[in-house]
């Protein structure tokens, strides 16, 4: 991967090199905004999968910010939904997708749900 450019990646390639690159500094708190968003079904889970693998390896805690409630169910136990920047619900993730108070976690429950099964 060193003698490449970034455009010659694929979306999950480049992914991971980020992934390794932030890695490289043994951060206690990983920040990571929609690392999936623009990733077909097959990547996201392999990344989703990596970034839960080397949390356990590496022990660090990762503030994973994004629309797509599937992807948080997989890697977090804990979730706070916020609407204009303000935290609107906040809980254990199996809580609040199962039964979302608030209309705009409703509304994203709904949207990321639409068509597909959540409860395994």
């Amino acid at each position: 991967m060193l003698d490449r450019f970034p455009p010659e990646l694929s979306g999950g390639q480049l992914q991971r090199v980020i992934i390794a690159t932030a890695l490289e500094f043994h951060p206690k708190l990983l920040l990571l905004d929609e690392p999936t968003t623009a990733l077909d079904s097959k990547s996201q889970d392999l990344i989703l999968k990596l970034l839960k693998t080397l949390q356990k390896k590496e022990g660090f805690k990762m503030l994973f910010v994004t629309h797509d409630i599937l992807s948080v169910k997989k890697v977090c136990e804990d979730v706070a939904v916020m609407y204009r920047g303000k935290i609107v619900e906040s809980g254990k993730i199996e809580s609040v997708i199962s039964n979302p108070k608030e209309r705009y976690t409703k509304t994203l429950v709904d949207v990321n749900f639409a068509n597909r099964t959540f409860r395994k």
